[in-house]
């Protein structure tokens, strides 16, 4: 009787085990299909100032919700093949940034295709610009609406493979071209002649 039992028993163990086996396959399965049906949107942009604490993995938001993340980090001359001519107009060496999109963040309402709808959000003065995630040293990207004029796209001379958002300053970098300014204009003071007029 013993015999019998613990073949009964193994019989139960191994039923339980191959059903679970195919539950965690069909589950498997059900993800890989929804995740192939929402592809994310490739969105690329490229900076003319260091992206330190940037990385593969970092979020981007848009007025604090995270609407996507960083896929690749690289340089332009990388990705695009630049010719001397157009490396000597390039500022520096930009970095080349890829972000992944999810899809549910950017539909699209009816007649409008995304090229349209992103081509009108751009000329409006949507912008990317690197932000800080505060004492750590992390960054991420942050999506704004900032004013055209005062945040001229940077200047391209290949053409995007993705979608393209251009870039805008980031506040460190604002402060730093501003404290240039000021001691570019100290510098032109003449502090001889003014120390002369005051005595």
């Amino acid at each position: 009787r013993r015999p019998m039992a613990a073949k009964c028993q193994y019989f139960k163990i191994g039923i339980f085990v191959i059903a679970g086996t195919f539950l965690t396959a069909g589950g498997i399965v059900a993800l890989g299909m929804r995740s192939t049906g929402e592809k994310p949107i490739l969105v690329e942009t490229y900076f003319e100032e260091s992206v330190q604490g940037l990385s593969v993995g970092s979020p981007v938001k848009q007025r604090g919700v995270q609407i996507g993340s960083v896929s690749e980090i690289s340089f332009v001359d990388f990705r695009y093949p630049l010719t001397a001519e157009t490396r000597m107009k390039m500022r520096g060496r930009p970095v080349f940034v890829l972000s992944e999109i999810d899809s549910k963040y950017a539909q699209s309402p009816e007649g409008q295709s995304r090229e349209e709808i992103l081509r009108s959000a751009v000329e409006r003065g949507l912008r990317v610009r690197l932000a800080s995630q505060g004492i750590t040293g992390l960054s991420y990207l942050d999506v704004e609406q900032l004013e055209p004029k005062e945040n001229p796209p940077m200047a391209i001379h290949w053409k995007p493979h993705d979608y393209y958002v251009p870039s805008a300053a980031s506040t460190g970098q604002r402060v730093v071209s501003s404290i240039e300014d000021i001691l570019a204009s100290l510098g032109g003071v003449d502090f001889k002649a003014i120390g002369a007029d005051l005595e």
